[in-house]
């Protein structure tokens, strides 16, 4: 038996950004000196995320409510009438395959994950199931997970093969959904920073394809994935994404958030535009004022790796590799599809260095599409700022 093709929860699923995902909250119970240390040192994640994801420290599994049932007997008597009895006896709980999760895990397809052979089972766990934080507190499950996730789902996984980490953002844009209802409705993008999977890259890579790495972006600069949803469903994703800018010292990253996006034009060509480009809460920013503006959705440029500068793929906007660029706009609705049909055969040929032909050959008077408007979604819960670069100009509250 399965649940929307989604594996039984066990005792043993207490791995922290696996299968618990912290809080997006603030712990009551106080810090520990070493804590605070690690609070301090992050403190801009702290205060768009809270503190938990520092301070959680789970046990090894799950405790089981241990249930009873009472049971009634007939015992046999010599020369008399049974005897009724009754007695309470444990109602087992369902044993499971479970699957370890290991530090490999999260980047595996869920189907490599379902149909590796299991080490050994597990107790599943129920609604009543708790899990305690050794930090203080007990987590318990809100609803059963026996419910569909997303609208049109199936067809959807069976297009897209996702990764353990990157099948998360199912659960999130769900709770996306659930908290701002305007997102159930037209087009949402949904953009991941931290999800992309990890590629070694080598000195003959195919810039056009991940457009390499560079000293800000050990990873790839393409770290993040796209997910679109159309009225609650989601249709299409891209699992080679930027919210991050090439040089992350030099210029402004705009902050996490949901954002209006619409039709327009970036340096001639067709594009989006976030908030009509109005300011956008951001770090880094170049003026010290925490804010940025002209932040569009729009394809990389040429690669640049270790000394960013003029040739940067972006100054703060949201890129994603040129050849995926034409498919993502008519797929999306803020390119027209009729009309891009006659760049669909050359546009596969170019590459990353192409980026002015490409441009020039997309322009924004014949191919947009003034109607289009939506929401983007950025959201970083998943990326590790390990050189500090996501921190605000202005002094912000230690608190």
């Amino acid at each position: 038996m399965s649940v929307n093709d989604l594996r039984y929860a066990t005792v043993a699923d207490t791995k922290r950004d696996w299968n618990i995902m912290p809080f997006p909250c603030n712990c009551k119970e106080p810090v520990l000196p070493a804590q605070e240390t690690t609070i301090r040192e992050n403190k801009v994640d702290c205060q768009s995320h809270g503190v938990c994801k520092y301070l959680m420290d789970l046990e090894e599994e799950w405790e089981n409510y241990d249930f009873k049932e009472i049971l009634s007997l007939s015992v046999p008597v010599p020369f008399c009438d049974p005897i009724s009895l009754r007695r309470s006896e444990s109602v087992p709980y369902e044993d499971f395959m479970d699957q370890e999760a290991d530090s490999q895990s999260g980047d595996m397809l869920m189907s490599e994950i379902r149909s590796r052979g299991a080490e050994q089972q597990k107790k599943g766990i129920t609604m009543t199931s708790i899990l305690f934080c050794k930090h203080g507190g007990f987590i318990y499950p809100r609803t059963s997970g026996q419910i569909m996730l997303l609208k049109g789902l199936s067809n959807f996984l069976s297009e897209y093969k996702l990764t353990g980490k990157q099948y998360m953002a199912l659960y999130e844009i769900k709770d996306y959904m659930a908290k701002y209802p305007e997102l159930r409705t037209g087009t949402a993008i949904f953009v991941f920073e931290g999800l992309a999977t990890p590629i070694q890259m080598s000195g003959d890579e195919d810039e056009s394809n991940w457009n390499g790495t560079n000293k800000y972006h050990p990873n790839g600069q393409f770290g993040a994935i796209v997910i679109v949803t159309k009225d609650g469903k989601p249709t299409y994703a891209l699992m080679k994404a930027s919210t991050l800018p090439d040089d992350m010292k030099s210029y402004a990253t705009i902050c996490e958030g949901i954002y209006e996006v619409k039709s327009g034009s970036h340096k001639g060509y067709a594009a989006l535009w976030l908030n009509n480009n109005d300011d956008i809460s951001a770090y880094n920013s170049i003026d010290h004022d925490d804010t940025a503006d002209f932040i569009h959705f729009h394809m990389a440029g040429k690669l640049s790796k270790d000394e960013p500068g003029d040739n940067s793929f972006s100054q703060g906007c949201i890129t994603i590799p040129l050849k995926d660029y034409l498919r993502f706009g008519v797929d999306v609705g803020f390119i027209n599809g009729v009309k891009a049909k006659e760049l669909c055969g050359i546009w596969d040929e170019y590459e990353a260095k192409d980026y002015r032909i490409a441009k020039e050959k997309l322009d924004y008077d014949t191919y947009k599409e003034e109607e289009f408007k939506g929401y983007m979604v950025i959201d970083r819960q998943y990326y590790d700022d390990e050189g500090k670069y996501l921190k605000f100009n202005a002094q912000r509250s230690e608190e």
